[in-house]
């Protein structure tokens, strides 16, 4: 009686250390994805950052040129 409990107790290890050894494998898995995930998230996050960037570029004040007080050529001369 007391060899068939040592044997169950040493399956019962033997099926838990099969059952961690399974999650540790899911849980890098898991890891693994979520770095994926995060370099996934951090590069369209830069890439939003670039592109809000050049848009404030492009619609800055000093980037559209002054208007000219001298009419275009061809263009009639203003009246005061």
């Amino acid at each position: 009686m007391a060899d068939d409990a040592v044997q169950q107790a040493q399956q019962a290890a033997q099926a838990a250390a099969e059952a961690a050894a399974a999650l540790q494998k899911q849980a890098e898995e898991a890891i693994r994805k979520a770095e994926e995930a995060a370099a996934l998230a951090k590069a369209a996050l830069e890439a939003q950052q670039a592109a809000a960037t050049s848009t404030d570029a492009a619609t800055a004040p000093d980037a559209v040129e002054p208007a000219s007080a001298e009419p275009a050529p061809g263009a009639p001369a203003a009246q005061p």
